[in-house]
């Protein structure tokens, strides 16, 4: 039997599904900024797309009461990441509506490398809570 092979997390890249949805109220505003969103993805160090699709765009009826009609597309991007900490940058950057890791099967961390990711999270959370965004609401009864 082969011995395990170990990596450490900054070592191993990462291969995922993004998913990004867009909604406007015209057509053409969605459809640019996806396409606009995907050339500044593709700017970025250590991420590099390896497929792109973008979803047929589709309308919508009455999405909310006072929008009587938008428009949405769903782009999907194949990215390798040089890192599990470059994935996590992403979404933490463009917030896609989803990201499914297809590799690697496992990922090993080690404490410096997870207190790192923990404390990135941790900030982003706070400039979002230093928005006015998101954060605990404490309701009187």
């Amino acid at each position: 039997m082969p011995a395990a092979v170990s990596y450490r997390m900054a070592e191993k890249k990462v291969v995922a599904l993004s998913l990004t949805e867009a909604v406007a109220v015209k057509k053409d505003v969605v459809e640019d900024s996806l396409k606009k969103l995907l050339e500044k993805i593709k700017k970025e160090r250590g991420v590099r797309v390896i497929k792109e699709k973008f979803h047929e765009t589709t309308r919508l009826e009455k999405p909310s009461e006072t929008i009587p009609e938008a428009f949405t597309q769903v782009m999907e991007l194949e990215i390798e990441f040089e890192s599990f900490k470059r994935t996590l940058e992403y979404v933490m950057l463009y917030g896609p509506s989803a990201l499914e890791i297809m590799e690697p099967n496992e990922l090993r961390v080690s404490l410096s490398e997870a207190q790192e990711l923990v404390n990135k999270l941790t900030s982003f959370m706070h400039t979002f809570a230093a928005a006015g965004v998101g954060g605990i609401v404490a309701m009187p009864k």
